[in-house]
């Protein structure tokens, strides 16, 4: 303390601007370390947690793929089922058609045969009826030359003509009964025709509504399987959607809060410190001595507020 008398204002000055400079400095270095291992700490963090979820990302991208092959393998079996229900569905309409077919064939031929055997009766009919007039014919021409034989010329030639008209009457009334009998079965066989041709319009009428029916349902089935393929293409796209943007990785945890501040250090007076130097030098120096020129330490105070208040 002897000697701050002798130390000017602006060595003071300079002494209290280094101590200033000093502690700003370590404040600046303690607050870059702080900010330098919280920046670490975050990095650290985050690597630490992308490395726990490399195994969860891989485990993910496996069981997308298991699950990509098990859809493909679903819709291959869909595809060879659909494939197998039509197969059989065509051929179960296949043979409803054969048995159709044949129904009518054996309809047909049950026609066709009932017309035989009524074109069989008509023929043995009138071969009957011919030979029943040959044989009336035969008989007459023998009782006509028994007359003739046996009676006059004149009266033998009066019962030809009677026998002759006779006989012509009953020809004619046979022909025209036989001529109605042919009539009817011409009749008969026109309506058996019209039947057979009725027939046929019926089964082509049932042909042509079942070939109707198949259309319709393969119509409704192509439909059915549009709308099945539109349904799995829009599935596909959004699973190809979501594949190819998968959803956000969970946000990493927050780095833990910086540590707090270091406590400011107290002023430091430069007189204080100088003090405690010349008491360490003047050990035996009283106390009493500070109060030598008090103008002197009053001008230091001064001189060192001053500067302060300058910084």
């Amino acid at each position: 303390m002897m000697l701050l008398p002798l130390l000017g204002p602006d060595a003071i000055a300079e002494i209290s601007l280094d101590d200033d400079e000093e502690n700003e400095s370590e404040e600046l270095n303690a607050a870059s370390m702080v900010c330098l291992s919280a920046q670490c700490q975050a990095t650290i963090s985050e690597l630490q947690h992308q490395l726990e979820n490399r195994p969860a990302v891989a485990d993910l991208e496996a069981v997308r793929e298991q699950l990509r092959e098990t859809r493909e393998e679903l819709l291959k079996e869909k595809h060879d089922n659909t494939v197998l229900i039509a197969e059989t569905v065509r051929q179960k309409k296949l043979l409803g058609k054969y048995n159709r077919v044949s129904q009518f064939a054996v309809e047909e031929y049950e026609a066709l045969h009932d017309t035989l055997n009524l074109e069989r009766d008509l023929r043995t009919e009138a071969e009957s009826f011919a030979r029943a007039m040959m044989v009336e014919q035969k008989k007459l021409k023998r009782q006509s030359q028994i007359l003739m034989q046996s009676a006059s010329p004149g009266q033998a030639l009066q019962e030809a003509l009677s026998q002759v008209t006779r006989l012509t009457q009953e020809l004619e009334t046979q022909r025209l009964k036989h001529q109605s009998q042919m009539k009817q079965m011409e009749d008969r066989l026109r309506s058996c025709e019209a039947q057979r041709e009725l027939t046929a319009l019926r089964r082509k009428l049932e042909l042509v509504e079942d070939e109707k029916r198949e259309y319709s349902n393969k119509c409704s089935k192509a439909e059915v399987e549009v709308k099945d393929l539109r349904s799995t293409v829009e599935e596909l796209q959004k699973k190809l959607q979501a594949a190819t943007n998968p959803p956000p990785a969970p946000a990493p945890p927050p780095p833990p809060p910086p540590p707090p501040p270091p406590a400011p250090a107290p002023a430091s007076n430069p007189l204080r410190k100088h003090s405690g130097v010349m008491r360490q030098q003047l050990p035996d120096h009283h106390p009493s001595d500070l109060h030598v020129c008090p103008p002197l330490q009053r001008a230091v105070v001064t001189d060192s507020k001053e500067s302060r208040h300058q910084y």
